[in-house]
């Protein structure tokens, strides 16, 4: 078996016969005793991500501020850095000249939010008034490490799914300015962790082993049962889908969930604490 240094709770997978030791050589392992400071680590921070980072309410503001910036971008050309643009494109942009990489330094959120309340951005209006979209459906979903791009970055797939949803919508006869309202959000995973990656080092049968962190959730007998729960119902790769609309009335709410879930295949809850 290769050689594992052991640098307290953290062991690095050596093989001695390597003339140089390169980076991507170098494999970390964290000592199975450790194994519940991990588990504290992965709850924690499932725990902020539900309750802060993708709180229904929060989401729903920052797609109000992202709709307001798409409408002063031609005014604050800087923007244009967070326009869905890949690197590639920033920097085709910015040798013919279309994008310069000063307009972007210069940003600040004062003179961006200045120049919102200057033209009077009807989202950030309604954000002013508590007037944000509601969520209509949340869907919380494993995913596959393949299944992260076509969920969360691929933007041709939530209008794909916004346009479905706005057509049943108009079919069943609903306001117009209410079609146009839907909005589908797909966040991150929620622990955007490589869990293939996170190595531990035990003992089993009286000789050292070292397991990625799913597989030994999975193989290992005395791993944390929370842990293993979590690997098991794939809880470290989760996605939380949400559909948001423009409406006050508890009742259209609660039908806009019922067809965005038939557009997503079913599943969710609908409408979620209203």
């Amino acid at each position: 078996m290769e050689n594992l240094k052991v640098i307290g709770t953290i062991i690095i997978k050596e093989k001695p016969e390597r003339e140089k030791i390169e980076d991507k050589d170098i494999i970390l392992a964290i000592n199975e005793r450790a194994i519940i400071a991990v588990e504290s680590f992965f709850i924690s921070r499932l725990e902020m991500y539900k309750a802060v980072y993708y709180h229904r309410t929060v989401r729903a503001i920052e797609s109000g501020l992202i709709s307001s910036m798409h409408e002063i971008m031609e005014e604050m050309p800087g923007l244009k850095m967070f326009d869905k643009m890949a690197p590639e494109d920033l920097k085709s942009e910015a040798q013919n000249r279309k994008f310069k990489f000063d307009d972007f330094l210069c940003l600040n959120d004062y003179l961006v939010l200045a120049k919102i309340m200057e033209k009077n951005c009807k989202d950030f209006d309604k954000i002013l008034q508590r007037k944000q979209k509601r969520m209509a459906l949340e869907k919380p979903e494993a995913v596959t490490s393949d299944e992260i791009a076509e969920y969360t970055l691929r933007w041709d797939r939530r209008h794909e799914v916004e346009e479905k949803i706005r057509l049943r919508l108009s079919e069943n006869g609903f306001p117009k300015e209410v079609c146009e309202s839907i909005m589908l959000d797909v966040p991150f995973p929620l622990l955007m962790v490589k869990i293939g990656k996170i190595y531990i080092k035990y003992r089993e049968n009286g000789v050292d082993k070292i397991s990625n962190l799913s597989d030994y959730g999975k193989k290992v007998e005395k791993c944390p049962p929370i842990l293993k729960l979590m690997i098991k119902n794939d809880m470290l790769r989760m996605i939380e889908q949400k559909v948001f609309a423009d409406t006050d009335d508890d009742k259209t709410l609660e039908k806009i969930g019922g067809i965005a879930r038939e557009v997503l295949g079913g599943g969710g809850t609908y409408p979620l604490h209203i």
